[in-house]
């Protein structure tokens, strides 16, 4: 049993003081310790990209591992607390629809894959057309690893700019977990029943013979941050989320399949002040997603190794909007674009095949399809979809002892647009020596249109913005290197350094602009 308490000051602007219960209670039904071991950053395994699960210091991408611990370190209440902390990523806010844009090496969101357990999030919201990571739930992480550079073979399109993949928490082996966890933190000043942050999580999991099982809730509540605002008017808008997950599996020697569903319920709120004798226009942003997956991985010998997973996700967006008069009455707003309603199914299946017919050669084959469709108010002709279905084959070729090197290739069909033929990759990892490791990488890049840019018109208070059903696709070709400097000094101390360098050539990048006919 484990119980504790920590205090901590937090840099960002406005948050002083935060207040963290933890208590978590395992119950141990076959446990054996071995003393002698220990965790090194060199011996961390990874799983994103790769052929099976591998030593960091051994795959040819260059990855960044942010454990379980680390984020219960830092005592962080949603994802872009931890992402914010790493370099080559950064966010801007969205301070109309409370989201954030995400960019890395350069590229914006659209081009950064957002994974969970390895597969594709489907919902993007907002000014940014980008995923809302916010709405992952943090309590249910047990990792995240960061591919830095071009995946656009293996993940399609999306993934120029990297990969973020968030694994979540699996039930150990023999085992009965409950954990509880409760957060008060102030927000500047600013604390109380309607301020400051209130986040409340349980979960439960545990194994019998070869099944395993989990369930967790919680409940994410910032009541917004008012600081200088005057009125009913706060500078960062008010937030209440409640995020829950299932999990169903069975694993074997060979075998290991599960089921995942993940649900989310968001209401992300804006109230305005009245101006006499004008009302303000209050806002509320409603998102719901429930994420169903299927995922299998399997052991046909020491030459075979296969995975699949198959997934569903349903999304759906709401604005909803009301007057509030300087009287305090409250009315429906029923300007046509102070509500809308759009909703998104996507569906994703990935299957590969790894043969390794020598200790010097690998090959992975496999194929990747997705689809997407939306429908609503703010939806052009109401209903449109987009598929891609793709093949790709990549290589691995153990040149000499310290040397890896893997092509691949990947051949693309898509709905909507006319997809290059074939789009080629190439990765090198060299290890100069016990302590450092150079990686080079080149990546030829496609990526059609989002269903949101095509066809998603958004307007509110302060964007009146329409998608364009004439955006051509996005080619690209992207060069990273990395030279990575780890030294472990013992079992608790290690030094790693690393430099690294990218270049990025985007051709018909889709943006925004401006209207030349000033209508709009």
């Amino acid at each position: 049993m484990q119980f504790c308490i920590l205090i901590m000051r937090k840099t960002q602007p406005g948050v002083k003081l935060c207040f963290v219960i933890l208590f978590f209670l395992h119950e141990p039904l076959l446990a054996q310790v071995d003393s002698s071991r220990h965790i090194s950053v060199l011996n961390e395994v990874v799983v994103t990209g790769q052929y099976r699960r591998q030593a960091l210091k051994q795959s040819v991408y260059q990855v960044r591992v942010i454990s379980k611990e680390q984020i219960q370190k830092q005592a962080a209440v949603k994802l872009q607390d931890v992402l914010a902390m790493q370099l080559d990523i950064r966010f801007s806010p969205d301070l109309s629809t409370g989201g954030s844009d995400i960019s890395m090496l350069g590229l914006s969101g659209q081009n950064v894959k957002i994974l969970i357990d390895g597969v594709p999030m489907t919902g993007r919201t907002g000014t940014s057309n980008q995923i809302d990571i916010n709405q992952v739930d943090i309590n249910a992480i047990e990792k995240i690893e960061i591919v830095e550079g071009p995946m656009s073979v293996i993940y399609g399109a999306d993934a120029l700019g990297g990969v973020i993949n968030i694994i979540t928490t699996k039930p150990a082996k023999g085992t009965i977990a409950v954990t509880a966890r409760l957060q008060e933190e102030t927000v500047g000043r600013e604390y109380g029943f309607s301020e400051g942050i209130h986040n409340q999580y349980i979960s439960i999991a545990g194994t019998h013979k070869n099944w395993y099982a989990s369930g967790a809730i919680g409940r994410n509540l910032f009541n917004g941050w008012k600081d200088s605002a005057v009125g009913r008017e706060l500078i960062w808008h008010q937030k209440d989320q409640i995020v829950g997950n299932a999990l169903l599996g069975y694993k074997t020697d060979r075998l290991n399949i599960y089921y995942r569903l993940d649900g989310l319920d968001e209401i992300i709120s804006n109230p305005e002040n009245p101006q006499p004798p004008q009302p303000g226009i209050d806002q509320d942003y409603m998102s719901d997603r429930l994420m169903q997956q299927i995922q299998a991985t399997y052991n046909l010998s020491e030459r075979w190794f296969g995975n699949s997973q198959i997934s569903y996700t349903h999304f759906t967006r709401q604005v909803y909007s009301t007057l509030y008069f300087p009287d305090g009455s409250v009315k429906a707003a029923t300007a046509p674009w102070l509500q809308s309603t759009a909703g998104f199914d996507g569906y994703n299946f990935r299957s590969a095949v790894t043969y390794r017919p020598s200790a010097v050669v690998s090959f992975q084959p496999g194929i990747d399809l997705q689809g997407e469709t939306g429908e609503g108010e703010r939806i052009k002709s109401e209903r449109q979809n987009i598929r891609d279905y793709a093949f790709y084959i990549t290589s691995e070729i153990s040149a000499a002892e310290n040397i890896k090197i893997r092509p691949g290739l990947r051949f693309i069909n898509n709905s909507v647009y006319d997809a290059p033929p074939v789009i080629p990759s190439l990765n090198v990892m060299m290890g100069l020596s016990k302590s450092f490791d150079l990686r080079l990488a080149y990546a030829n890049g496609f990526r059609a249109p989002s269903l949101r840019e095509l066809y998603y018109d958004f307007f509110d208070a302060s964007h009146q913005i329409q998608g364009n059903p004439n955006l051509k696709a996005e080619t690209s070709n992207s060069f990273t290197g990395s030279l990575t400097y780890n030294k472990v000094s013992n079992s608790k101390s290690s030094l790693n350094i690393l430099f690294s360098v990218f270049y990025n050539n985007v051709k018909n990048l889709i943006s925004y602009a401006v209207d030349v006919t000033g209508t709009e």
